[in-house]
């Protein structure tokens, strides 16, 4: 298992698979790199992704994780 990248996730967003997802969180972190010790995440709301800031930066912020195989 491993965490999707943006690309990915962006894929389960269009596919609807997201959709369930809502009730537990509205951002999902992705593998995908947007500088040093900074990702991209999906917003499920509107199906882009976004890369953290520098107020959300760390992966220990409380967002969702779905792993794929």
């Amino acid at each position: 298992m491993r965490v999707p990248t943006i690309e990915e996730l962006k894929l389960a967003y269009k596919s609807k698979i997201t959709k369930s997802w809502d009730k537990y969180f509205s951002y999902y972190w992705s593998s995908t790199p947007a500088g040093q010790e900074r990702y991209y995440y999906l917003y499920t709301y509107d199906g882009r992704g976004y890369p953290s800031t520098p107020i959300n930066a760390k992966r220990s912020d409380v967002y969702g994780i779905r792993c794929i195989k």
